[in-house]
């Protein structure tokens, strides 16, 4: 019986980091959230992952989609979200393996012939894709500074462990901001 009474009493008597004690849990306390800009950092990248669309924004507002989501569908979305065409991001090094850059650091814009579609970003952005016939050649390239809304898709989807590389678009400016 006396047994019983002392299994039923909570064992407080010591600190939880007695002398002597081999286990080591750590004292109660709150724990504090995540700062906002994490939580927000975190959600992109899940949202990237799910191959929903994100908004970006740096020097300029993008929307960005992983390259490993893009599908004819999001394509025709992007276009009707957008006042301009879609645009393929790539990291610098991808597009020097594909032959369009020297550059080794950074990220690079490709503007596409009649538009970005489906199969040419899997072809340009996933290495394991073999190309069915000739890349097509982009209309201009354009190094993406460090800081614009590019560049930080590329980190997004790197950060995402997804193929560094991005569909974007701009985001349209609502008539009070374009007056100013």
């Amino acid at each position: 019986m006396d047994y019983l009474r002392q299994a039923a009493k909570p064992h407080l008597s010591k600190p939880p980091f007695a002398a002597g004690d081999r286990t080591l849990s750590p004292p109660m306390s709150p724990k504090l959230p995540p700062p906002a800009s994490l939580q927000a950092v975190e959600r992109a990248m899940g949202d990237l992952r799910r191959g929903a669309f994100v908004v970006l924004a740096g020097n300029g507002a993008m929307f960005i989609q992983a390259a490993e989501a893009v599908s004819r569908a999001s394509l025709a979305r992007l276009r009707a979200l957008s006042r301009t065409g879609p645009q393929l991001v790539l990291s610098a090094q991808r597009a020097r393996i594909l032959g369009f850059t020297d550059h080794e650091a950074g990220a690079v814009r490709l503007t596409l012939p009649g538009g970005v579609d489906a199969q040419a970003v899997q072809q340009m952005a996933d290495p394991l894709v073999p190309p069915p016939g000739p890349l097509p050649q982009p209309l201009a390239i354009e190094t993406v500074k460090p800081g614009q809304a590019g560049a930080g898709a590329v980190e997004l989807t790197k950060l995402a462990r997804l193929l560094p590389a991005a569909v974007v678009a701009e985001l349209p400016r609502s008539e009070e901001h374009t007056s100013e």
